[in-house]
């Protein structure tokens, strides 16, 4: 644990989150902390997430087949978020922060579907899309985009490749579990090129 500031009314902003941590009150033996984030990042104490993560173990317990998830995305905070929820809701889930990890772990894990952030770096997800569908020892998986970016050029290089959801972040870990289950009943999502 890293102690930032122990000044009164001192702000610690968190940027890659939007959270950020103010010092309200200093005393002898604790510091007290006002903490502010986007309703998508939950905060709790870590004994009240301890008992919400061992409350939804026995349900994620009692499925008869785990999913197998692996989630692309070069934010760290945001993999870490959704690999907990995910978990504790009885997936099975792997994480790459760049394509060639992705494509590494798409050959040697085999999930059964791809949460994939377009925006990354060796390779970014046109480069994941383009060898799924090229390279034979490449599992052919569904395809779940997820991003920040607005940036029509990066979704007119995905736009040509089989994709079965799109979602605009910030998206909770609660939807993507539930989107998670939906999608894969459904057929690719096919772009029309402008």
């Amino acid at each position: 644990m890293l102690v930032l500031s122990r000044r009164i009314g001192e702000e610690i902003v968190v940027p890659s989150c939007d959270l950020s941590i103010k010092v309200l009150d200093v005393g002898t033996t604790a510091v007290r902390l006002g903490i502010a984030a986007p309703d998508q990042v939950p905060i709790h104490r870590k004994e009240v997430w301890e008992r919400i993560r061992r409350e939804s173990r026995p349900a994620a317990e009692n499925r008869a087949v785990s999913l197998r998830v692996l989630l692309a995305d070069p934010n760290e905070y945001l993999l870490m978020q959704y690999q907990e929820h995910l978990a504790a809701e009885g997936f099975e889930v792997f994480t790459a922060a760049d394509g060639l990890e992705c494509l590494e772990q798409l050959r040697t894990q085999t999930p059964d579907i791809l949460i994939l952030e377009p925006i990354m770096p060796w390779g970014g997800g046109d480069g994941v899309l383009a060898m799924m569908k090229a390279e034979a020892d490449v599992p052919r998986t569904p395809v779940l985009i997820l991003t920040s970016g607005t940036q029509p050029g990066v979704l007119y290089n995905i736009s040509s490749f089989d994709i079965n959801d799109f979602q605009k972040k910030p998206f909770s870990a609660k939807r993507l579990a539930a989107r998670i289950l939906r999608i894969l009943d459904r057929r690719p999502l096919k772009f029309n090129r402008v």
